[in-house]
């Protein structure tokens, strides 16, 4: 909690000041500039705040007037008995000052007090019997929430990850192989997040734990299991890779991770066979590729069902009998040239029932299951 500064008429008519200073600079915490805003609270008042641990000094504030209680709505800090302003990145010290010269004289007697805080915006909300009473002072004794960035520091002399990590064996806070270092967005320092997949503490050796995404999933295994596991036969059979190697770094083991990541990056050519690189069916792979995606989907409530990857299927395959390759028309060309007739194809594979139309188009990739003959 921060403490309020305020600047009040005294018994004797004349005004007593009574601010505040916050100094965290010298501590692993810098005043969020995202959720904090500097507030000031009353009639014909000018209150600054003050902050020299930044790079180069700080200094701002507002201007609150009113000439009557009328002209004040609850809920509104515009500039009519309160106003806000944002601070700086990077800030762990501040004070408050109050601006004098104001003619006071009008408002004195609805008026008494005049408040400045740096406080947590969404905790704050003006009353108007904030200017004609103390209340906003009283409330939590003088007191209101402000947030703090935490982050790993060492006074001024805090380090980027990228010079952190040149010290690994010593003060590096990130050794853990499933944490990542990240820089603060508030100043000097780094903190420590979980790998994608992972969650818990990042800064214990055995802090984090890899995420159980079917512990609370509604879907109780066996159709969305199933449809995992044909993700995975569909992934060997469109790569030609086991799921699992052996060898290898550890990073280059998984077959569904690279899968992952390369459909993340869009880079499908990284996993694929090269000679499937080089046919002009880019349509019919990618449709397999992403329908192995939603199937490998770590929650199983977000895998399509059995029935949708057949519908899907079904339309890939036939995706497969027509736009995917134009051999037909070549074929048609020789044979014109030859003088045979080209009126009719036979075709075979190993799904039976598929209708076929004279002059339809076959695949061109030799391991497909269709062939002409």
């Amino acid at each position: 909690m921060n403490r309020i500064s305020t600047y009040c008429y005294n018994s004797s008519g004349l005004m007593d000041r009574h601010t505040w200073r916050f100094d965290a600079s010298h501590f692993p915490y810098r005043f969020s500039d995202v959720h904090n805003k500097f507030t000031v609270i009353g009639c014909n008042t000018l209150a600054y705040i003050y902050a020299d641990s930044t790079d180069t000094g700080y200094l701002s504030g507002c201007v609150s007037t009113c000439q009557n209680l009328t002209d004040l709505a609850d809920g509104s800090c515009s500039g009519l008995g309160c106003c806000q302003t944002a601070i700086p990145k990077g800030m762990g010290y501040y004070k408050v000052g109050f601006a004098k010269g104001f003619n006071t004289s009008q408002i004195w007697n609805f008026s008494r007090c005049s408040y400045a805080v740096l406080t947590e915006a969404e905790a704050f909300n003006f009353n108007t019997t904030y200017i004609s009473t103390t209340k906003f002072n009283d409330t939590n004794t003088g007191r209101v929430p402000v947030v703090l960035d935490w982050a790993i520091r060492n006074g001024t002399m805090s380090l980027s990850c990228e010079e952190a990590k040149v010290n690994k064996t010593g003060t590096y806070a990130c050794l853990n192989s499933n944490s990542r270092c990240a820089d603060s967005k508030n100043g000097p320092g780094y903190l420590c997040n979980c790998s994608e997949g992972y969650e818990g503490n990042p800064y214990l050796p055995d802090g984090y734990r890899d995420v159980d995404e079917c512990k609370n999933s509604p879907c109780p295994s066996g159709e969305k299991s199933d449809v995992f596991s044909f993700g995975v036969i569909l992934l060997e059979v469109l790569t030609g890779q086991e799921p699992l190697k052996l060898n290898g770094s550890e990073t280059k083991r998984s077959l569904l991770s690279n899968f992952l990541s390369a459909m993340k990056e869009n880079n499908l050519d990284a996993v694929l066979p090269s000679h499937l690189k080089e046919q002009e069916s880019n349509e019919l792979i990618r449709g397999l590729a992403e329908l192995a995606k939603q199937c490998l989907d770590m929650c199983a409530g977000n895998r399509p069902s059995m029935k949708e990857i057949a519908d899907e299927l079904g339309r890939l395959r036939k995706l497969s009998l027509h736009p995917w390759v134009r051999i037909d028309a070549e074929m048609e060309t020789q044979s014109l040239l030859s003088g045979a007739s080209t009126a009719t194809f036979e075709i075979e594979g190993a799904t039976s029932g598929y209708p076929t139309q004279e002059g339809d188009n076959l695949p061109m990739n030799p391991s497909s299951s269709y062939y002409a003959r």
